[in-house]
């Protein structure tokens, strides 16, 4: 928290006992000036150079812990490695009795955060300052050293608007690893701290968290409000690492769209995507204010839907649940339909062909016949080489029927019956090659000949019907299993479903960042 409040704002009459004031060889005590977590800020003046100076002073005096006095101590070194228009100057540091003191130059101006009291400023005056302040802080990169927690208290005015950098308490060098944040405690101010900050990634801290710092500052420039906040801290915190800043020109529609570019770039969670340097971000404020093309580009659509969804992970999570199973299902049904159709196709071919073998064979039986009713007729033993001819072909066609359905022939006594009247034919043939034209005229002329023809023309009738049973049934197969996969499949993609949304849900309460206890 800064202890930075301005004269001209007030700060002389703020009720303090004059008794209670430091009293440090070199200065007279005004006025207080401002409190902070761990310091006390007074207005003084330098006697012997009869000027104003802001005396920072430790609260506990003699009595502060080892980390506020060495914090204060990195803060005059690291101000007093630095020379820049735009960073409070140190003037001195002192102990006096044991009281661990700042004398610093005095800023009469006030602090931003004051200027702006949830009023914006004029996106050109907004877009000067941060330029100046990134000068300011690319400084300080060079230096060695990152503030790590640059947010408008922490600047201040001059009265002609000339902003200047303080409070280089959490500052450290680019090179060292220790930290001085007590257990327990955050280092910075988490509406403007940086993702790599919330999230404890100190090997992450660096250049880029210091222009997400001047992001934030521009941002609330530009729309009167900092980039986030909430009711708690740790709501806060959650939204720095987690949550994509609300878009400046929704705030605010009157800001040009190319800074609002330069404004979002800064505050990108990714550090690659934020400006490599302070000095980047201020060369490209200054095309702006020239009126010259930006190098920073806006994030295009795609990107936009992809934050939105890492933002609300739910609702598309479930969307892609829904298409994927929607898909599925779809797709399991094209597939079922279309090997349903497959079987079906098959199935009729075959019991096409099965039928067409019901009329062949039924034409070859009538064929046979007939050869050896001639041959007995006539006495001709040639006809038998005919009858022969028809019975080698009919056993062929009895031979595919009994390989596409040997169910249907086996049940309907098929092979039984032709033998049956093959046995009596060839019989008769013989007894017309033994000259007996007669006896084999009888023979086949007389009752069991009769009855067997007929049993064979019920027995292709009845593998006709066989064929078609077991096309209807096995038909019925398929759909049957069709509907078992497509059930199966979509009570599997339902579950999946389910798994990835509470998978999601765990992972999101999980992912809650919690306050950096080893700072």
């Amino acid at each position: 928290m800064s202890v930075w409040l301005s004269v001209a704002e007030g700060a002389l009459s703020l009720d303090t006992d004059p008794a209670t004031w430091p009293r440090i060889t070199g200065y007279e005590v005004v006025a207080e000036l401002g409190r902070g977590g761990a310091a006390v800020v007074y207005l003084a003046r330098q006697t012997g150079l009869n000027r104003f100076a802001a005396l920072k002073v430790l609260f506990a005096g003699a009595l502060a812990t080892g980390p506020d006095r060495e914090r204060m101590r990195r803060e005059a070194d690291a101000v007093s490695r630095l020379r820049h228009p735009n960073v409070v100057q140190i003037y001195e540091v002192g102990d006096h009795d044991g009281c661990l003191y700042l004398s610093l130059e005095y800023v009469s101006g006030g602090s931003l955060d004051r200027r702006l009291a949830d009023r914006p400023l004029p996106p050109a005056e907004a877009a000067r300052l941060v330029e100046e302040l990134a000068g300011a802080v690319q400084a300080a990169h060079d230096a060695g050293i990152i503030h790590r927690d640059l947010k408008p208290a922490n600047i201040l005015l001059d009265p002609d608007g000339t902003p200047k950098v303080t409070d280089f308490g959490l500052a450290k060098q680019r090179d060292e690893t220790h930290r001085l944040t007590v257990t327990g405690t955050i280092a910075g101010t988490p509406s403007y701290m940086a993702p790599e900050q919330v999230l404890a990634e100190p090997e992450r801290i660096g250049p880029a968290t210091d222009v997400y710092g001047l992001g934030g500052i521009l941002y609330e420039c530009l729309t009167g409000r900092p980039p986030f906040a909430a009711p708690t801290t740790l709501e806060t915190m959650r939204q720095v690492a987690y949550d994509e800043v609300v878009s400046v020109r929704r705030l605010q529609a009157g800001v040009p769209r190319d800074l609002e570019t330069i404004c979002l770039k800064c505050l990108e969670k990714d550090l690659a995507k934020r400006y490599a340097t302070a000095q980047e971000l201020a060369d490209d404020l200054a095309r702006f204010r020239a009126g010259e093309p930006i190098l920073a580009r806006p994030v295009g659509v795609p990107e936009r839907a992809w934050r939105w969804a890492r933002r609300h992970p739910v609702v598309p999570l479930l969307a892609l649940t829904l298409g994927v199973m929607i898909l599925s299902v779809a797709g399991l049904m094209a597939w079922s339909t279309y090997h349903a159709y497959q079987v079906a196709g098959h199935l009729r071919e075959r019991e096409l062909h099965l039928h067409g073998l019901r009329g062949t064979l039924l034409r070859l039986d009538e064929a046979q016949a007939r050869y050896a009713d001639l041959a007995a007729a006539t006495g001709d033993p040639a006809w038998g080489d005919r009858h022969r001819d028809a019975a080698g072909e009919a056993d062929r066609h009895r031979g595919d029927a009994a390989r596409l359905a040997p169910d249907a022939t086996e049940a309907s006594g098929l092979s039984s019956a032709a033998e049956d009247v093959l046995i009596r034919e060839r019989r008769a043939l013989d007894l017309v090659r033994d000259g007996k034209a007669t006896d084999a005229w009888r023979l086949l002329q007389g009752g069991d000949q009769r009855r067997g023809r007929e049993e064979y023309a019920a027995a292709v009738g009845r593998f006709a019907d066989r064929v078609d049973e077991a096309a209807d049934a096995e038909l019925r197969q398929v759909q049957a299993e069709s509907l078992w996969s497509l059930a199966s499949a979509t009570a599997l993609a339902g579950l999946i479903g389910v798994s990835l949304v509470a998978g999601w849900l765990v992972g999101l309460r999980r992912r809650r960042p919690q306050p950096d206890r080893s700072a």
